[in-house]
């Protein structure tokens, strides 16, 4: 009888075991957070002249030095950040010194206007917006963090400060006389943290070239539901203008 349970209880414990090994739990684990959906990146084989233990600092490939060579390098390039996300790339459009460069988050998920960035309502109201401070559609430049659309819509934190310093770069490139930063991750990346008050909503954003002028507010989706949201953003504009007046 004894023998008998002992065999019940091994017989137990080699189905749990064999239960957790299919559901992938047979390896120990840390205590920290995993992000077990990002893809794991490439690994260059090991040259004979880099040896077994090759440099552990690896710099990227300088970014392009030229609006051109970035829109292409944008459009084409596997060593994006956001490359394993699907879709089509949507590139930025407008004049390079522009009046005003408005920068996104990341593309609407589907009804994308001519600028490909956002949907047809959202591309109505941000029209709206430019006219209503003087800018015309032409002298704008529109762009987003990620030329790509993650599931979701959603960026942990680190790839918005990975995409948030090739914005940085993006500025440099364009120089346009202001920015217009629309939505919270938008701000997240480009806004210093420790900015409050006033200064999270007009922030100088510091860029490869110095520093420009910007307003950060909502994003236009957010607007056509909520229009508590449109008239804040109304008044952060009223305040850029102000505040920029000669």
């Amino acid at each position: 009888m004894r023998g008998e349970c002992q065999d019940i209880a091994r017989a137990n414990v080699d189905a749990l075991m064999a239960w957790w090994t299919l559901a992938g739990v047979d390896a120990a684990v840390g205590e920290g957070p995993v992000n077990w959906l990002r893809p794991v990146a490439a690994t260059a084989p090991v040259t004979q002249e880099q040896g077994a233990n090759p440099s552990p600092t690896a710099h990227p490939a300088a970014l392009p030095d030229t609006l051109e060579a970035f829109h292409a390098w944008l459009a084409d390039s596997p060593g994006l950040a956001e490359a394993s996300w699907h879709g089509p790339r949507i590139l930025p459009v407008g004049p390079v010194a522009a009046r005003l460069m408005v920068i996104l988050d990341v593309p609407d998920q589907a009804d994308t206007h001519a600028s490909g960035l956002l949907a047809k309502d959202s591309d109505t109201l941000l029209t709206a917006i430019l006219r209503a401070i003087g800018v015309d559609r032409n002298e704008a430049y529109l762009c987003s963090l990620a030329v790509l659309r993650p599931f979701g819509g959603v960026m942990d934190a680190e790839m918005l400060g990975r995409l948030g310093e090739r914005m940085r770069h993006h500025i440099s490139l364009v120089s346009p006389a202001a920015l217009l930063i629309l939505g919270d991750g938008t701000s997240r990346a480009l806004v210093p943290t420790n900015a409050s008050g006033a200064s999270r909503y007009i922030p100088d954003v510091n860029h490869a070239g110095g520093t420009i002028p910007g307003v950060a507010t909502f994003h236009p989706r957010l607007m056509l539901h909520q229009p508590s949201a449109k008239a804040e953003c109304w008044r952060t504009l009223q305040l850029m203008i102000k505040d920029r007046a000669p």
